[in-house]
């Protein structure tokens, strides 16, 4: 199944298709199950999600399942509450951006793509570096400190994310960032998850 949905097209001045294009998605080497542009609100996130999970329950064990399903929903939550660009619905603001999931011949990419302001792509690089220069017990380690903090400040998730989709998938976060003016990126986010 393909699932193409197509809304607020002005969300980063890019469709579908034209992300489709861009040389962070087109060096996929993959066929797209999933391609979505629009707000990402909590219904989105789960009925994409159903969908997502209803395609790979054909193909693998609940333990594939579950690891490219809770991928899943980290990026996307990850648009929903900090993406730059925002739309207003029932009075919450709420984030937009696109996920596209595509199947590749050793397993699954996801890749989310968001508006962040310069601040955030100065944050979001030193994460995504930090996390990436970590073995996988160091990225263990930071997990259980950042979970430790995170339940004496009793803050939003402290940056568990992203630390959460690199042990998951078991590869490097890989990113990239491009101007959208303004002193705005379209910030591109992928995931790989190999299968066997």
């Amino acid at each position: 199944m393909n699932l193409v949905s197509q809304t607020n097209k002005q969300v980063m001045e890019k469709t579908i298709e034209e992300l489709l294009s861009t040389d962070f998605v087109k060096d996929i080497n993959g066929n797209t199950m999933i391609a979505f542009n629009g707000v990402m609100s909590q219904d989105v996130i789960v009925g994409l999600g159903e969908v997502l999970r209803s395609e790979l329950h054909h193909s693998h064990p609940l333990t594939i399942v579950n690891r490219i399903f809770a991928i899943y929903v980290e990026m996307t939550q990850n648009i929903l509450h900090y993406s730059n660009s925002k739309a207003d619905s029932n009075g919450k603001e709420i984030g937009l951006g696109s996920v596209l999931v595509f199947n590749t011949p050793d397993g699954y990419n996801l890749v989310t793509v968001n508006q962040v302001s310069e601040h955030q792509k100065a944050l979001l690089t030193k994460k995504c570096e930090l996390i990436n220069s970590m073995n996988e017990d160091e990225l263990k380690d930071h997990y259980l400190q950042k979970r430790r903090q995170s339940a004496e400040s009793e803050s939003k998730g402290a940056g568990l994310g992203f630390i959460d989709i690199a042990r998951r998938s078991g590869q490097p976060i890989v990113y990239s960032f491009e101007s959208s003016g303004d002193s705005k990126f379209n910030f591109y986010l992928s995931s790989k998850i190999l299968i066997g």
